[in-house]
């Protein structure tokens, strides 16, 4: 897709936020970024709010910070990436400490994604990439054991009760358990325990094993490729230019391979980077509900529109390359939302988990403080 088309039907602050992902990922030159920026009548306030919706904040002033751009933006992306590499900092020191304090109680954790995976992917600078939680891998059968421990550490998890009432239902229904503490400085840490990579919505989906394997030596590229297939594509549809440039970056020059059962969601993450970022990418086989939703993800992309729970559900069942499919994804889909979760289980104490599924529905319409108003 040309950057002028981009230009002419969206924004030339949307174009200048895709020209620079593509000069990062040297798919486009700099001078003609330059060309661009000097000629075009762009809104620099507009650019930030669009790298920022895309988290590319720290891409877009790598490429631009030696562009004649307007002083106040430049300190603007200066001043958040700053903020970043101190974030960055901090989680990376105390992602270290947690990994320590659990390991002296027994307890095996792996660090991934966020810090580890910039590390591999973006040369070592662990504030190119944006991220808000630290990631870990746990097994299914420490979560109690680590839970005690991080509850001990001051942090705290709106998950507990849920886990402590229902253990085997938490471990069937979630793929991961979440802790938030502030620092003393009062900077929010979290930390995601992960025992499996996928959501509920999945047919059979790969393990951790199969895709990041079984031994602790440092993740590849390849291994991370795989990861970033199934959570930037299978799962959530490749929702912003970040997970494309993710993709990219993992990709370039390499020979990487995913299992059967993700290729489908990888040629999407292609058809997309070719469209948005200039990327090569192998031809596609005749694949119209995949072409469609390409379509589909790369006008949401381009006019920056947040996707809702409901559209991520829509993008599983347009997905699908069979009715039968389709039609066990829509009963899936309605499973999904009459899932119980924490919010149900904290708010009232019943005897058994299957009677959150009566409950749920009186939580979702508000009954009770609706009658209230009522009669108030």
């Amino acid at each position: 897709m040309e950057i002028e088309a981009i230009s002419r039907t969206y924004s030339p602050e949307m174009a200048c936020v895709i020209f620079c992902c593509r000069v990062f990922i040297k798919t486009a030159a700099a001078e003609d970024l330059e060309q661009f920026v000097a000629y075009g009548d762009i809104d620099w306030n507009e650019v930030y709010r669009l790298a920022a919706l895309h988290r590319v904040r720290p891409i877009v002033y790598r490429v631009l910070n030696n562009t004649n751009i307007p002083e106040p933006t430049l300190t603007r992306f200066r001043n958040y990436c700053r903020a970043l590499s101190v974030f960055a900092f901090e989680r990376q020191i105390e992602s270290a400490r947690i990994k320590q304090v659990l390991g002296q109680q027994g307890i095996s954790v792996r660090m991934y994604k966020g810090l580890d995976f910039t590390k591999v992917v973006y040369g070592g600078d662990i504030s190119l990439r944006e991220f808000t939680d630290m990631d870990m891998m746990i097994a299914p059968g420490q979560l109690s054991a680590m839970v005690n421990v991080m509850k001990a550490e001051g942090y705290v998890c709106s998950q507990v009760e849920y886990l402590r009432r229902f253990p085997t239902n938490f471990v069937t229904n979630k793929k991961d358990i979440c802790f938030y503490k502030r620092s003393p400085m009062g900077r929010l840490f979290g930390f995601e325990f992960h025992y499996r990579p996928t959501n509920f919505m999945m047919d059979q989906s790969p393990g951790f094993d199969e895709l990041l394997g079984k031994d602790s030596s440092p993740f590849t590229h390849e291994q991370y490729y795989r990861l970033m297939v199934l959570n930037h594509g299978a799962s959530d549809y490749y929702p912003n230019l970040r997970s494309l440039v993710d993709i990219v970056m993992l990709s370039q020059g390499r020979v990487v391979d995913v299992p059967p059962k993700l290729r489908r969601y990888e040629r999407l993450g292609q058809e997309l980077a070719s469209r948005l970022l200039n990327s090569p990418a192998p031809a596609v086989p005749a694949d119209k509900p995949l072409l469609k939703c390409a379509t589909l993800i790369t006008e949401w992309q381009l006019t920056a529109t947040p996707r809702s729970g409901w559209e991520k559900m829509y993008m599983h069942i347009r997905f699908s390359s069979s009715f039968l499919h389709t039609l066990r994804l829509m009963l899936r889909a309605m499973h999904y939302f009459a899932l119980p979760n924490e919010k149900d289980i904290n708010n009232v104490q019943l005897p058994l988990f299957k009677l959150y599924y009566l409950a749920k529905p009186v939580r979702l319409l508000n009954i009770p403080s609706r009658l209230k108003k009522v009669f108030s």
